[in-house]
């Protein structure tokens, strides 16, 4: 929670490169919305987890990160939307189920490919290189965080667009054509530090307290 904390004035300056909204904020703009941050964090990366190492000894990697992507997809969606339009400054916040639906769509059309992407990615470079949980985290964190962004900017303006998907597609798309491509990776500098930093963190947290979990385990084993 400490490390959202401290990189959330990337989070706020990732969103507003991806809706077009580049202009000065004062001190306390850059932290809109980081109650619903602290708000999800613990929650969301607890059913993640969960539900990813209840799975994962029954099914592949991959196929485990992606149900427990979509799991705690429902606790994260409805306060993301909040958050991400504070960030932007959207004024007179509409929130109705029919968008938390949308949300919900397009943060699983980000989620489940990065996914896809970084548990894989992680658990060859740990379990089959040998490389510590948090270099491996970071790795995999930023390798999915460059080749999904497109994603992550769709997932951004439909949230702060009221949720309309086909005109979120229709204006990135002429922005596309217009010769204005760089649309698909604005942010990607913020979004590429944050999870990698995040991910060395969180993965080795993660690590260490597998590992604890698994001597204790060990120990009371033995005790009895």
């Amino acid at each position: 929670m400490s490390v959202d904390l401290a990189l959330y004035p990337l989070d706020t300056l990732k969103t507003r490169l991806q809706t077009n909204q580049i202009r000065a904020l004062s001190s306390g703009k850059w932290y809109a919305g980081v109650s619903c941050c602290l708000l999800m964090s613990v929650p969301s990366s607890a059913v993640f987890f969960y539900t990813y190492e209840t799975c994962k000894p029954n099914m592949h990697v991959a196929l485990a990160a992606v149900v427990g992507e979509s799991i705690a997809g429902l606790v994260r969606t409805p306060l993301e939307i909040v958050k991400q339009r504070m960030q932007a400054e959207i004024k007179g916040i509409r929130y109705n189920n029919i968008q938390i639906m949308r949300g919900y769509g397009a943060m699983l059309g980000r989620d489940v490919p990065f996914a896809l992407i970084q548990y894989p990615l992680f658990e060859y470079l740990h379990e089959r290189r040998k490389l510590p949980p948090a270099i491996s985290g970071a790795i995999a964190g930023v390798t999915a965080a460059c080749l999904t962004h497109p994603l992550d900017v769709v997932k951004t303006r439909i949230m702060v667009d009221d949720g309309i998907v086909l005109w979120t597609w229709r204006v990135l798309w002429d922005d596309v054509y217009k010769g204005k491509g760089s649309i698909l990776v604005s942010g990607l500098r913020e979004r590429v530090l944050m999870i990698g930093v995040g991910g060395f963190v969180y993965f080795g947290a993660y690590g260490a307290a597998k590992s604890m979990l698994a001597s204790l385990s060990n120990q009371y084993l033995f005790i009895n």
